[in-house]
């Protein structure tokens, strides 16, 4: 791989992950932005109506995909900077990843947990771990035997541990289940 495309690669993940994470205000017409607040009830009453179980589900999506691309970015950095290999570089970044990940649901999306902070974060590392092992294993399995770039092999194992994180994550990290019938929308 050349120089040039090795630091367009390098460029393009900064720009997605910064992109998600702090989004330009170059060119923002904050008026124009204040005006389309939630006040047009229509568009506040159809989002009302979507169970809180997607919300939060979207808001996992979103935060655990800008983990995810920053676990891209630092194994790419390990591996073709630094030489580490593929597999150390895999679990280094996850765990860093994954605890941003926490930080973000935490803050964000499941705040209403009265889970404590070291008991909710130690679920959530150990189910990490798990997960960690799981993606190591399937990583060197996939790159190893299907010959299959490690960082396409990763966005593929992505798409499947995310959804038994969330699952995890919320049922027994922040022991969300007594929201459960209100994220679905019944009432009773």
């Amino acid at each position: 791989m050349n120089n040039n495309l090795v630091h367009f690669f390098i460029i393009f993940l900064l720009k997605i992950v910064w992109g998600a994470l702090i989004p330009t205000l170059k060119g923002v017409d904050f008026p124009r932005l204040i005006n389309m607040t939630i006040s047009k009830k229509k568009k506040a009453k159809k989002f009302a109506r979507v169970p809180n179980i997607i919300k939060r589900f979207i808001k996992y999506t979103i935060f655990s995909s800008s983990a995810f691309w920053f676990d891209l970015l630092l194994i790419f950095l390990l591996v073709k900077f630094i030489h580490i290999h593929y597999l150390i570089s895999a679990g280094g970044a996850f765990v860093i990843a994954h605890s941003l990940n926490y930080a973000l649901n935490r803050k964000w999306n499941f705040y209403e947990t009265k889970e404590s902070l070291s008991k909710s974060y130690a679920k959530f590392i150990a189910f990490g771990f798990i997960c960690l092992a799981f993606i190591i294993l399937s990583l060197g399995f996939i790159v190893e035997v299907f010959k299959i770039n490690y960082l396409i092999a990763r966005i593929l194992i992505a798409f499947f541990v995310g959804f038994v994180n969330f699952s995890f994550n919320y049922f027994v990290s922040f022991r969300m289940s007594g929201h459960l019938k209100s994220d679905f929308g019944i009432v009773k």
